[in-house]
C-alpha cells in the first residue's frame, strides 16, 4: 500500500518514501509535541545505542512531502491500515471531539482563517472538530471528518455512516438525536441507539434494558479520543488551515490503529 499510495520521487536522494512516511508518523506514535523535537530524540537515541547519528532528512524535505502526500493520499494509507486490520465494524460508536487551532484566538484578525469558534457553559475554543465512527468493540477508528469546531456533530452521522459495510447497530449521544440520523441509520439496514434528547423530542422513551447494555459501549469512543489525545499528539496541532489540520488528525489516528495493529499481532 505504501508503495503505491506515496509519491515515486520525494525530494531528496537518500530518502525512501516509505522512511518519510514512518519519519512523519514517528511524531504521532510517540505523542511528542513537535516534529523537531521527534526527529532530535531518534538521533540521540541513535547515536546513544550505534555510536553515531542518524542521517535524517531536514523538515523541509518531511514538509515537501506531506504536500505531496496531500490529505487524500494520508487518508488513502489511513484506510489501508484499516482494511489490513479487518475491522468489519458490527457495532460502531460515534462522537466528536475539538482540539486547538495554532492561533492566537485573541487576535481581532485570526491567523487560521478555517478554524471556528466554539462556547460550552464557561469554556471557549478556537480550533476543529474531529468527528469520528469507531469500531466499538476492539475501539479502534475506522472513519472520520474534520470540520471547523462551530460544526454540530449531528450534521456528519449519514456522512460518516455511509463509510461502512454491514454494521449492525450504531450507538451515538444525546447529541446525535434526530429523526433523519434515526431513518438513515435504518435505510442502512442498522439499528440506532440513540438517546432521546428532552429538548428536541417530544417523546421521553428510554432505553430498555437490552438497549442500554449495549449502549454502554459508547463509552469506547472517549477512550479512543482520550488516546489520540495523550497519547498520539492529537491535542499538539502545530500548523493552520483545515487541510493541514486534516492530515494532523490523520496521521494521529493512523497511528491509534498501527498500534492496534501491532498490539493485535503480539496476542
Amino acid at each position: 500500500a505504501l508503495a503505491r499510495l506515496l509519491p515515486l520521487k520525494p525530494r531528496g536522494d537518500w530518502y525512501d518514501r516509505s522512511d518519510l512516511f514512518f519519519l512523519v508518523l514517528l511524531r504521532y506514535l510517540t505523542g511528542v509535541p513537535s516534529e523537531r523535537k521527534a526527529l532530535e530524540a531518534l538521533e540521540l537515541h541513535n547515536a546513544l545505542f550505534f555510536g553515531k547519528p542518524l542521517r535524517l532528512p531536514a523538515q523541509s524535505v518531511l514538509s515537501d512531502f506531506r504536500k505531496k502526500v496531500k490529505p487524500k493520499g494520508f487518508r488513502a494509507l489511513f484506510e489501508a491500515f484499516v482494511s489490513k486490520l479487518g475491522l468489519r465494524a458490527c457495532i460502531v460508536a460515534l462522537d466528536a471531539s475539538n482540539f486547538k487551532a495554532y492561533a492566537n484566538k485573541f487576535r481581532e484578525v485570526k491567523s487560521d482563517k478555517d478554524a471556528g469558534w466554539l462556547r460550552r457553559k464557561t469554556k471557549i475554543l478556537f480550533g476543529y472538530k474531529l468527528h469520528v465512527l469507531i469500531d466499538a468493540e476492539r475501539e479502534l477508528p475506522i472513519a472520520f471528518c474534520i470540520t471547523p469546531a462551530n460544526v454540530h456533530e449531528t450534521n456528519v452521522f449519514k456522512r460518516l455512516l455511509k463509510k461502512t459495510r454491514k454494521t449492525l447497530i450504531a450507538l451515538a449521544d444525546k447529541g446525535y438525536d434526530s429523526q433523519d440520523n434515526r431513518l438513515a441509520a435504518l435505510e442502512q439496514q442498522t439499528l440506532p441507539i440513540i438517546p432521546y434528547n428532552k429538548r428536541r423530542s417530544k417523546r421521553q422513551k428510554k432505553l430498555n434494558q437490552l438497549e442500554q447494555l449495549v449502549y454502554n459501549l459508547r463509552t469506547s469512543v472517549e477512550r479512543v479520543f482520550s488516546r489520540a489525545k495523550h497519547s498520539h499528539a492529537l491535542d499538539k496541532l502545530t500548523t493552520r488551515g483545515i487541510s493541514r489540520a486534516y492530515i494532523h488528525a490523520t496521521l494521529s489516528l493512523t497511528a491509534l490503529v498501527i498500534t492496534g495493529l501491532f498490539i493485535g499481532a503480539t496476542r
